[in-house]
């Protein structure tokens, strides 16, 4: 699969299929491993309305400013939630020392 598949994969199989839970990585991943897990994290994040929209073309954010940079009533949970996903995208990692790092700077 190339990453760019993915969007169709999922919402073909959204409807019909439980998505599995993403694998911890290990300090032995290849580029192939990678491309795959993340395209499983993708896949499996967009079926959670909380974080699906993190996962779109189109979205935007910024570390460097209050709540990332999104505006309205809901930036504040918006940004709760955009830090909810990316520690639990650390999490995956061999390593946990640059969890904060993830969440702050990406």
């Amino acid at each position: 699969l190339r990453g760019d598949s993915c969007p169709t994969l999922f919402h073909a199989m959204a409807s019909t299929v439980k998505i599995p839970f993403p694998r911890v990585l290990t300090a032995k991943e290849t580029l192939d491993t990678l491309t795959h897990w993340k395209c499983g994290v993708r896949n499996y994040f967009r079926s959670d309305e909380r974080f699906a929209k993190f996962f779109n073309r189109a979205s935007r954010w910024n570390p460097g400013v209050d709540n990332y940079g999104f505006v309205g009533d809901d930036s504040e949970t918006r940004a709760d939630n955009l830090e909810s996903l990316l520690d639990t995208i650390a999490g995956f990692l061999p390593t946990h020392y640059i969890t904060r790092k993830i969440t702050q700077e990406t």
